[in-house]
């Protein structure tokens, strides 16, 4: 139970307290959002967060890459909508984003990988 509050307490802190910065031109997929937009797509999430709970999470080898070799199968979910989650690496102190591909099974993660904000708005 402490650990899950201390998870919220940092999901909590890391979007009150997140600063837009534009990444350089060449370091992201797709066109460059402007801050409105990234602060549109944070609020509008906001509301789905959950109260951190662990789950397992399946890691296809197509997804095993340098930047994610470190990824824990051991994760906290602390965002859910339908068959979308966003997790917390404590191994890592990253979020990705993962899908239930049926609600008997446990998520499997989706190559989404990064800081809350960027995984919030890949989504």
């Amino acid at each position: 139970m402490i650990e899950s509050l201390r998870i919220r307490a940092r999901v909590a802190n890391e979007l009150e307290t997140y600063i837009f910065e534009a990444p350089e031109p060449g370091r992201s997929v797709g066109p460059r959002w402007p801050a409105r937009r990234v602060t549109e797509c944070i609020e509008k999430r906001k509301h789905k967060l959950v109260v951190p709970y662990r789950s397992l999470l399946r890691i296809p080898e197509s997804d095993r890459r340098p930047e994610t070799e470190r990824l824990s199968w051991d994760v906290w979910i602390v965002w859910k909508d339908g068959d979308y989650v966003v997790f917390f690496d404590t191994v890592t102190e990253h979020y990705g984003l993962a899908a239930w591909q049926s609600h008997d099974d446990i998520p499997t993660y989706w190559g989404v990988y990064g800081d809350l904000v960027y995984v919030l708005c890949a989504i």
